[in-house]
């Protein structure tokens, strides 16, 4: 079963400033709460996705996920 949800994501370009993106897109149970987690910034398997969608970045955090 997936999760419709919508995630944000604090995105650092190269020069160190940042913009929030927001995605919508189905995750699994299990990503879903790994993205509503406290301790989702010290997920590296997290950190490593959150990165691939925005390649060009610096840094990508998970800001928020809610379901829709």
């Amino acid at each position: 079963m997936t999760i419709k949800a919508e995630i944000t994501f604090m995105v650092y370009g190269q020069n160190g400033s940042g913009k929030i993106e927001k995605r919508t897109m189905d995750l699994s149970h299990q990503d879903f709460i790994a993205c509503t987690s406290s301790n989702r910034d010290k997920n590296e398997s997290l950190k490593s996705w959150a990165k691939m969608m925005f390649p060009t970045a610096k840094d990508v955090k998970i800001q928020t996920a809610r379901r829709l």
